[in-house]
């Protein structure tokens, strides 16, 4: 016959590996955001490079140059963000709530919190941030005229 520390040893093995399989897909999720970032503001850099080109020789400086994209990856950012709560709470809480996950210990449900939202939130633009400096620091080392003639 088990005893109640035997279940709180197994309940707390489950709630370990549920912790762990969060930051697994926490870490994925943020790869796949990061690099995606990336890919985009590198196209559209590389798309743009002789009008870049054009613009610094005209004199707008690099810092704004870089601060338009930067400002652009938040917008993108956000908006993911707002879309990705707004599906979680109208679409997956309630799916999730008529189906839950069986265990042989009874439903579990997926929890996530206002903290939970708001570290998300800062790490995912955090990560698009520097997803988006990378390729715009890059073009913005090269010289004006290589810029221009590509």
């Amino acid at each position: 016959m088990l005893k109640w520390e035997d279940y709180a040893g197994i309940v707390r093995s489950l709630t370990d590996s549920f912790n762990i399989i969060n930051v697994i897909l926490t870490i994925i999720d943020l790869l796949i955001a990061g690099i995606t970032v990336f890919i985009v503001t590198y196209i559209d850099v590389v798309n743009r490079k002789r009008q870049i080109g054009v613009q610094r020789a005209i004199g707008i400086t690099p810092g704004s140059i870089t601060l338009s994209y930067l400002m652009r990856a938040v917008f993108y950012s956000v908006t993911a963000i707002v879309l990705a709560i707004l599906l979680f709470a109208f679409v997956v809480a309630p799916l999730e709530t008529k189906y839950p996950f069986y265990f042989p210990f009874g439903a579990v449900y997926l929890l996530i919190g206002p903290a939970d939202i708001i570290r998300m939130t800062a790490i995912v633009i955090s990560v698009s941030l520097l997803a988006s400096f990378l390729p715009v620091r890059g073009i913005m080392k090269m010289k004006i005229m290589d810029a221009i003639w590509g």
